[in-house]
């Protein structure tokens, strides 16, 4: 998360398929994306990641199916589930 863009992975951990998917996303070190420091501390990206994780928790509470990806451009207000 950064700026105006945010991801959230579900990874149910005794599903060892969500665990490797979610390895796949992780950087390795010096790879990450650089970030305007005027950038670094937006807040209302950390109500909107907050909002999708309150939502996921309900629905695994509830046996609901559940994205293993989030992605939104907080920018262009477009929303990418897989």
């Amino acid at each position: 998360m950064a700026g105006n863009a945010l991801e959230v992975y579900t990874v149910r951990s005794e599903a060892e398929d969500d665990r490797k998917l979610y390895e796949k996303t992780l950087f390795a070190e010096g790879e990450e994306i650089p970030v305007p420091c005027s950038e670094r501390s937006v807040v209302y990206n950390v109500f909107c990641v907050a909002s999708f994780i309150t939502d996921l928790v309900a629905k695994y509470a509830n046996g609901e199916e559940l994205p293993r990806e989030l992605i939104m451009d907080l920018y262009n207000f477009t929303l990418h589930k897989t």
